[in-house]
């Protein structure tokens, strides 16, 4: 049996809680057999990107393919209208 991504998810995290909010829905998401790319709040920045090189670390140690969570590079600080 060989176990892929079914497809791929985006997911937009908050200023608050945004590690947790990674791990839960990344646990989530990938249980599912999909990879996801979050889109942090930008003072999340920093801290969304150590968070997703440490799951996929862990990841990879434990027989997953490369990167499973991904991040858009900057995020938006404010949604362009129209």
């Amino acid at each position: 049996m060989e176990y892929c991504p079914f497809g791929v998810i985006g997911a937009i995290t908050p200023t608050t809680n945004p590690t947790e909010t990674i791990i839960n829905n990344s646990i989530s998401m990938i249980a599912g057999g999909n990879t996801v790319v979050f889109s942090p709040h930008p003072r999340a920045k920093k801290v969304s990107q150590t968070l997703v090189k440490l799951l996929n670390k862990a990841l990879m140690e434990a027989g997953a393919p490369s990167n499973l969570i991904t991040m858009v590079e900057e995020p938006l600080s404010k949604i362009p209208i129209g």
